[in-house]
């Protein structure tokens, strides 16, 4: 519950302990805020607290996880999360106990207790705040109105009164004391006489005092920030409603707060007392209401066009999804008063007579207008966003604008002009991104004083800027706008330009550009046809980055280059030049040079070791340089040099003196032949990778040194055995070897990777032996006790040890393409998945997959047939689908809501109810969906395309995940109404297929079960009650199965709502074979390693059409449960025909009746 002084606890438990630590931090209001400003925000957050670092970046959540286990693992913090909500930010903020050193302590608030046991906190480490009782509320409520432990003798029973209205909840008593505060005793009993009134709702108006106490100004604040501006940020608010004291005192009477983001926070359940106000207020009529903020209320006013002038404000959520709505030209016509307007996704065929004059805030995004109506002026308006209109132009001549502050019409590709922006003089943001049809600007642009950001990203038909431009502190991004040659000479008044973004664009630089001398960014990245600078860029003092990456047709940089004194970043990625002007040793500030595929960059120069604050060094990709400069070791600061796929066939004895290089990378570097043993001193080194070096035969006996080393790789080296130093590497966590001897080169039988004992290696949580001619693998592998993932693919082992069922920790395992490997040991319970595709020989699977058993990993089996062949393949699959039913149904505490499989096969199980031809399957839900069903069984049978397969598995493929199978859930109201529901790209459910695999032979199956906690990801309206809407509004699940790539298809699928009784049925059934009793697989394995499947006698694929799958049960029931009078909806078979009709059997034929045939829907023709 809220308001139970969660937050409040926490703070004060951090004020007193955090000394304790050798940091910490308090990360609030994480729930909203991550929506807001996303989870790098925040990890970024804790890591600039402690570490006191102002310039970390994050690449991506995964990214952040990595980094906040790496650098505090040894630190001993305190870290508290307030206000949790999701799994997710519990796994990116701390997702385990070994990410903070010995000693820390990690706290955090939530109101879902689930939350904390499913991240494996025990029921000691939880603790439930309960509700103050009343000697305790009594004394927070005299500190927080008498600034005491107790009342005054003459306030002592007027107060044990408010404390009983309060009810024990702390912010209730905080709220009602800021009311009571210096208040007379007289005044006292007329509040609480207020209160004794109303003693049901006892909260509410307790915070209803502290309301009426406000003046007019502070009431509507207070009621927009309840419908409209909860977790915006306070001086945006500010602005559009041109106040800026009013949210303090809101702040001040504890209404409100505001975070450390600067955003506007109210608690959820004052929230829902102002939303009440506003409900009351109209006396709970729409036409009535002052703002609204729910889609259905907001369109029942709109289409029946009954909003009243007592309209102020409408907030549409831009995340509605549906059918886009018709309105009538004078649908605002009556709101006068309307001041605040966010709507998308309408339809106006009968154009617009009319907008409030009144308005400060309009967002309509997908606009479908040409212009906005003629009568519209925008007198108050400040902030003007219409992203992806129709606009053609805003409106016809000058306006007077004089408040306008922020226009922003990005992505409106119909736009040609922009208006006279004479009269807009406070105009300060100007954003056209993308506006494709925009091939000029208003002269009038240029006279615009306060103009501080002009966006004209991506508009590649503008041809010119106006030829003077009057602001003195302008940010310009004319990235990608490929008409634009030229940049206008700079005048005075532009000589405070920050940032000047000129990517993609110009032909060269005036000379005039000295005169930008308060310039601190500019980027040329990609002008094509840029063939040379302008010496006056040397006179940009100011200027801390230089990006011309991407200017291939520039093969000199100016010869005084080194006169950027203040220079900090310079890339040149990709670049024509042979060398650097030996001026850049006076870069002494430079901290990021990036010279990667500077493919005719012969050398160095050796004054470039000059840059004693460069940090990180790119080479890579510059093909013909073969050697380092010899004082290399005097780039003391360097933290990372990349040399990858350079020609250099040595290291520079100096390197051992680089002592803060944390990064070292060697990939790909042909003609390297040896890492010297110096390199061993280096003790920051966390990264070292050597893969892609064939001549490259030993690692430094010394390695061991390397005490920090965490990730080590040598794919494709010609290194045989590791030293035995490596052992003292206690904090290594990711050794790729993947060594094939000298394989890599000419000789045909690959040289065995020797292993070693495994047992020093105990930190390792990753490891990659893939296609290093393995025979065995070490019994000890278990020492790896940290082990997550382990890959062993394309080996040729017979058979794995028993002792990796020690593996605790082990999550995946890849043993993909083992064409030698016969069976599979017991595993760990830990393990999540289980990549076998492509074992050809694979005859048994672990014996744990029992009914009883709570061993429930991801299985993908593709072209193990072998497997197929085994009597029992289908009962071991039957027990381990029962496994996963009993997990997904029963157990809250899952840590996935889906499981899947993929099995060789031909025939969907009887089980899946819902069976059609093609690639989607219709069902209705159910009328008990809400309560009663638990999860939703999916299936889908596919196979390949012979005629697709050209070039579809070329071996000589990098990109290992481009053939994939998705599965993709809609939701379709069956009637009534035009909303829909659909799963987002980032929920959907998908399958890769590696390429390795070789192709898919014959036909598989690809088993899905989600529980219903996976319909919370699903985006629906604001106002949707989810679960219980879906069945409320009898809505239809469309399961769509679709691949990615070409050669694959899908057959046929089925679907299954899962009750309790489905559970009981599918353990008792023995209808559960994939494979039909008159089709045998018979596997070959020839001498390549490769599978091949004959087809059966007849060449026939079953399990389509009624003869079985395709209709009702056999018992005519269409739930486990019973049934229900719906129907279920099924694509046409081959023949035009529709299969399965009728749930309860009507309409559909039974297994004896007439149908098309297996042969004539499915068989490999058609």
């Amino acid at each position: 519950m809220g308001g139970m002084g969660k937050t409040t606890l926490a703070r004060v438990l951090h004020q007193r302990i955090h000394y304790h630590f050798d940091a910490s931090t308090f990360i609030g209001n994480v729930r909203e805020e991550s929506c807001k400003n996303g989870l790098i925000s925040f990890q970024k957050l804790l890591l600039d607290d402690i570490l006191i670092e102002s310039d970390i970046r994050i690449q991506d959540i995964r990214w952040g996880m990595n980094m906040i286990k790496d650098r505090l693992h040894k630190k001993k913090v305190l870290i508290i999360l307030d206000d949790v909500d999701q799994p997710e930010q519990l796994e990116a903020l701390a997702g385990k106990r070994d990410w903070f050193g010995l000693g820390s302590r990690i706290i955090i608030t939530t109101r879902d207790q689930r939350l904390l046991v499913t991240h494996d906190m025990t029921e000691a480490e939880i603790y439930e705040v309960n509700k103050l009782d009343n000697v305790e509320a009594l004394k927070l409520f005299s500190r927080e109105v008498f600034k005491k432990d107790y009342p005054p003798e003459d306030f002592k029973e007027l107060s044990t009164n408010a404390i009983h209205y309060a009810g024990g909840l702390p912010l209730a008593l905080k709220v009602l004391g800021a009311s009571l505060m210096k208040r007379e005793l007289v005044v006292w009993k007329h509040i609480l006489a207020k209160l004794k009134e109303y003693p049901p709702k006892k909260l509410m108006n307790a915070f209803a005092i502290t309301y009426n106490g406000l003046d007019s100004k502070e009431k509507n604040l207070f009621l927009d920030i309840a419908c409209f501006f909860k977790g915006e940020n306070k001086g945006w608010v500010a602005s559009i409603l041109q106040i800026s004291i009013e949210i303090d005192s809101l702040k001040e009477k504890s209404l409100i707060n505001i975070s450390r983001f600067r955003t506007l926070w109210m608690h959820d359940t004052l929230q829902d007392f102002g939303r009440e106000i506003v409900r009351r207020e109209s006396l709970y009529e729409l036409d009535q209401q002052s703002r609204l903020w729910l889609s259905n209320d907001i369109f029942h006013v709109l289409k029946h066009n009954i909003g009243a002038q007592k309209v102020k404000g409408i907030f549409l959520s831009s995340s509605f999804l549906g059918e886009k709505e018709q309105l009538k030209a004078e649908v605002f016509s009556k709101m006068i008063n309307l001041t605040l307007l966010q709507i998308n996704h309408v339809h106006l065929p009968q154009g617009l007579d009319y907008l409030s004059n009144e308005l400060c805030f309009m967002n309509w995004e997908k606009y479908p207008l040409e212009s906005l109506p003629e009568s519209f002026h925008p007198n108050k308006l400040i902030e003007l966003i219409m992203r992806a209109s129709s606009l053609k132009q805003l409106w016809n001549g000058i306006k007077s604008s004089k408040m306008l502050k922020h226009i922003d019409l990005s992505y409106s590709k119909d736009l040609i002009m922009i208006p006279d922006v004479t009269e807009a003089p406070n105009l300060q943001k100007l954003i056209l991104k993308s506006c494709t049809s925009l091939s000029k600007i208003h002269t009038s642009l240029g006279y615009l004083r306060k103009l501080i950001s002009l966006n004209l990203n991506g508009c590649v038909c503008l041809e010119s800027l106006p030829c003077k431009i009057s602001s003195k502190s302008l940010v310009i991004n004319l990235y990608g706008c490929l008409k634009l040659k030229n940049f206008p000479e700079i005048v005075g008044n532009m000589s405070h330009l920050p940032r000047l973004v000129l990517a993609g664009t110009i032909e060269g630089l005036p000379i005039s550009i000295k005169l930008l001398t308060d310039l601190t960014l500019l980027n040329l990245k990609d002008c094509k046809s840029l063939l040379s600078l302008p010496d006056t860029i040397c006179c940009l003092t100011s200027l801390k980055t230089l990006t011309l990456s991407g200017c291939y047709r520039l093969n000199k940089l100016p010869t005084n280059l080194g006169n950027l004194k203040c220079l900090k970043k310079l890339g040149v990625i990709g670049i024509a030049i042979r060398e650097l002007p030996s001026s850049v040793e006076h870069l002494t500030g430079l901290t990021s040079l990036n010279l990667s595929n500077c493919k005719d960059l012969l050398s160095l120069p050796d004054t470039i070791c000059s840059m004693t604050n460069l940090k990180a060094l790119s080479l890579s990709g510059c093909s013909i340089l073969d050697r380092l400069p010899k004082n290399l070791g005097n780039l003391t600061g360097l933290k990372e040099l990349d040399v990858n796929k350079t020609a250099i066939r040595e290291l520079p004895s100096s390197l051992r003196h680089l002592s803060n290089l944390t990064s070292l990378n060697l990939i790909d570097c042909k003609e390297l032949l040896s890492i010297p043993n110096a390199i061993c001193i280096m003790k920051n080194i966390k990264t070292l990778t050597l893969s892609g070096c064939p001549k490259l035969e030993d690692l430094p006996e010394n390695i061991g040194n390397l005490i920090d080393l965490k990730k080590l790789e040598i794919i494709g080296t010609a290194v045989r055995k590791p030293p035995s130093s490596i052992f003292l590497i206690k904090n290594l966590v990711l050794c790729s070897h993947g060594c094939e001897g000298t394989l890599s080169m000419q000789i045909r039988n690959p040289v065995r990777l020797e292993l070693p004992s495994l047992s020093c290696l105990r930190s390792l949580v990753e490891l990659e032996l893939r296609d290093c001619n393995l025979r065995a693998i070490p019994n000890d592998i278990d020492s790896f006790h940290l082990l997550k993932k382990l890959n062993l693919s394309e080996n040729n082992f017979v058979c794995l040890p028993e002792s990796i069922v020690r593996l605790s920790k082990l999550k995946d395992i890849y043993i993909e393409n083992c064409t030698s490997l016969r069976c599979l040991p017991q595993f760990p319970l830990s393990t999540l998945s289980i990549w076998a595709n492509g074992c050809a020989s694979l005859e048994t699977l672990p014996n744990q997959l029992k009914q009883e058993s709570i061993f429930e990993p991801n299985v993908y089996l593709l072209n193990c047939f072998k497997l197929a062949d085994n009597q029992g393949f289908s009962d071991k699959f039957l027990t381990l689908l029962s496994c996963y039913f009993q997990e997904l149904c029963y157990n809250d505490f899952s840590g996935s809501n889906s499981y899947d499989l993929v099995v060789p096969g031909r025939k969907l199980p009887k089980w899946f109810s819902h069976q059609s031809a093609g690639a989607s399957v219709t069902l209705q839900a159910p009328p008990n969906f809400d309560e009663k069903c638990l999860a939703i069984g999916m299936c889908a049978a596919f196979e390949h395309l012979p005629s697709g397969l050209g070039g579809l598995f070329d071996s000589g493929s990098h990109d290992r995940t481009r053939h994939m199978l998705f599965c993709s859930i809609a939701l379709h109201p069956k009637s009534g109404s035009d909303r829909f529901m659909v799963c987002t790209d980032s929920d959907c459910i998908s399958f890769p297929f590696p390429e390795n695999f070789g192709p898919v032979e014959s036909r598989h199956l690809w088993l899905i079960y989600v529980r219903r906690e996976f319909f919370h990801k699903i985006e629906y309206s604001a106002n949707s009650n989810g679960l219980h809407e879906i069945e409320e509004n009898k809505y239809d699940l469309q399961i769509k199965f679709h691949t990615e790539g070409t050669g694959l298809t899908v057959t046929n699928c089925g679907a299954h709502f899962v009750f309790k009784q489905d559970i009981e049925d599918l353990i008792q059934t023995n209808e559960m074979d994939f494979v039909s009793n008159d089709y045998h697989l018979n596997s070959v394995v020839p001498a390549d390693g490769t599978s091949r499947v004959e087809p059966s006698h007849d060449g026939n694929y079953d399990g389509a059409g009624p003869s079985g799958e395709g209709s009702s049960s056999d018992d005519g029931a269409g739930w486990g449960c019973g049934n229900y009078d719906g129907t279920s909806r099924v694509e046409p078979s081959h023949d035009g025909n529709y299969d399965g009709a009728g749930l309860s059997g009507e309409g559909s034929p039974s297994d004896d009746e007439a149908g098309p045939s297996e042969e004539g829907s499915f068989n490999e023709g058609s």
